[in-house]
């Protein structure tokens, strides 16, 4: 991937990486502070290659964290601290239509309590769990009709057809 290039770079930084092409070093990756904040930059790439690379997913998760004061620090460690990890298995007949390389594997499946973990809601919003297998299996679809009712679409026999 393509990296951006740079002619006003601020005297004020602390350069964490360079970008090195002959005798020209370019600052890549940089932090600084900025009155009561603080800014991390990096300049690594803006595609999949980039995005998908696990050195850069973990170059800007430590600069979130720095970035951030010490109470959101210990809300994402309390939010962090019982979440399942995903756990995934080689299996037959895995789906591959954009031809993957390597194939997509198996998500091994989560119970309903630990699924919850994973959703996201807006701030004074809670979930609350009401449905489950073996109640229902395989939804696809839902929606709330205009009394309040959640209608589910489930295909019992769905993706083996």
């Amino acid at each position: 991937d393509e990296t951006y290039l740079h002619d006003k770079i601020a005297d004020d930084i602390q350069v964490l990486m360079e970008r090195v092409e002959g005798e020209h070093r370019e600052p890549w990756t940089w932090v600084k502070t900025e009155g009561e904040g603080k800014v991390f930059y990096t300049a690594y790439g803006h595609d999949e290659r980039t995005w998908n690379n696990p050195g850069f997913q973990e170059l800007v998760k430590n600069g979130i964290l720095w970035a951030v004061d010490e109470q959101a620090k210990a809300n994402r460690d309390a939010f962090m601290k019982d979440m399942p990890t995903l756990t995934y298995e080689d299996r037959a007949n895995i789906p591959n239509y954009e031809k993957r390389d390597p194939a997509p594997k198996f998500q091994l499946p989560l119970s309903p309590e630990e699924s919850q973990k994973f959703i996201q809601v807006p701030a004074g919003f809670d979930v609350e769990l009401f449905a489950s297998e073996p109640d229902i299996i395989n939804p696809i679809a839902m929606n709330w009709d205009e009394k309040g009712r959640l209608w589910v679409i489930e295909t019992v026999d769905y993706p083996n057809t």
